[in-house]
């Protein structure tokens, strides 16, 4: 068994984000005593009213799970600490707000006696009231909670204005060390372990599911899908960025092992000297689709996300110049709105007609004498299908089709 664990981690549990899941595999890598014992658990909950020793007992773990506290604990927590390492998940706002009245509609019986006045009235109108007009009354209960956990007042009733609300929520999600989404635990958990030094897997079992008598029907979900989107602007603004975040830890942990299994070192490159990559050669990267025949050569279609990157054997140091050759675009908005990283910065970029498509350049300017491989992400506001855009019976999410990669080191340094 390990003879030291893994550093002090803070989960930052948001509602209905698969956080149960999550957290139980976060358990695994420490020791029972170090975390929230399921046994010590409400009394812990009690003490939560006198924040100060609530706070105290909380900095005495190793692990903080299974409370539902909003990003305020975590600049207490880390005053106490500042090596404390914070990660969240982030989920779908929509799809968060469905699994939310989902949950409140599968309360047992049992329990909603224990309830005081307002949960109780809560859970019996999620049961009874049609899912619309439940929406409509409950409304405060269902806008931007991610924004507002992030934000640090996931417990007011009220709503502050939105746009200071997403300002803070932004700031504070960058401060976070690590940032996952729901529909992708189990490559987070493999980035986290990665990262953290964790020494066992993610189960995929799914805790805390909502049996079928209980779930909002395809047609419930349809009607009130405009309601809740209109009532979660500011987590839909949020939930971009945490996908932006995680791809960045994805990459990352991809660069990662290619480090770690290639047998060639990151090729330095001399003063204006260059090199190309194809969709010929290996992928090592995540978001593409499979290999396809261009015109002259390979070429393959970033998607099914919106983020696809490439981790190249060249040595990310000086400046470059990044060039990609793109043979066709899904729809025009798609490249209109694209962003482009190196090293997970963004950096600005050129966009200029080609004889098979076009051709994005960009240049980044990196420290001189790195071994550290380069890495070039797109990052596009959707990935669309053929089939959405023009009718055309291929329903796989796509952004561009990307045949080459030029990179070149410019100047001396």
């Amino acid at each position: 068994m390990p003879t030291s664990g893994p550093a002090r981690l803070f989960f930052l549990h948001i509602l209905k984000t698969g956080g149960t899941s999550f957290y139980r595999f976060l358990e695994n890598n420490y020791a029972r005593d170090e975390s929230i014992r399921d046994d010590r658990f409400a009394e812990l909950h009690d003490l939560k009213a006198d924040r100060e020793a609530f706070l105290a007992r909380l900095a005495s773990l190793r692990l903080i799970t299974k409370l539902h506290l909003d990003y305020s604990y975590v600049t207490q927590l880390r005053e106490l600490d500042p090596s404390l390492r914070v990660v969240t998940l982030l989920r779908h706002p929509v799809q968060r707000c469905f699994s939310m009245i989902e949950h409140w509609r599968r309360v047992p019986e049992v329990h909603i006696a224990s309830l005081d006045d307002v949960r109780r009235a809560l859970v019996l109108d999620a049961r009874t009231m049609p899912a619309a007009d439940f929406v409509e009354k409950h409304q405060h209960r269902l806008s931007d909670h991610q924004t507002k956990m992030l934000g640090g007042v996931a417990d007011h009733t009220a709503n502050p204005p939105r746009d200071e609300l997403l300002a803070k929520a932004r700031e504070n999600l960058a401060a976070l060390d690590y940032v996952g989404l729901t529909e992708r635990m189990t490559e987070m958990a493999a980035c986290l372990s990665a990262a953290m030094g964790f020494c066992n897997s993610f189960s995929s079992q799914r805790l805390n599911v909502t049996r079928d008598d209980r779930r909002l029907s395809a047609a419930e979900k349809e009607q009130i899908r405009p309601q809740l989107a209109a009532l979660n602007q500011a987590d839909a603004a949020l939930y971009a960025e945490g996908e932006v975040r995680f791809w960045q830890l994805l990459a990352d942990w991809k660069q990662g092992a290619f480090r770690g299994i290639s047998v060639a070192p990151a090729i330095p490159l001399a003063a204006g000297a260059a090199c190309r990559f194809s969709m010929d050669d290996p992928l090592v990267g995540t978001g593409w689709h499979e290999r396809e025949g261009g015109p002259a050569q390979s070429c393959r279609w970033g998607g099914p996300e919106r983020l696809s990157s490439l981790v190249l054997p060249c040595a990310a140091a000086g400046d470059l110049e990044i060039s990609l050759s793109i043979l066709s675009v899904i729809s025009p908005e798609v490249l209109k709105g694209m962003q482009l990283l190196v090293n997970n910065v963004p950096v600005a970029h050129q966009i200029a007609p080609h004889p098979a498509g076009v051709r994005v350049t960009a240049t980044a300017e990196l420290p001189a004498g790195s071994d550290q491989p380069l890495c070039v992400s797109l990052c596009f506001p959707t990935a669309r299908s053929a089939f959405e855009v023009a009718g055309i019976d291929d329903h796989r999410q796509k952004t561009v089709a990307v045949e080459t990669i030029d990179v070149r080191r410019t100047g001396s340094r």
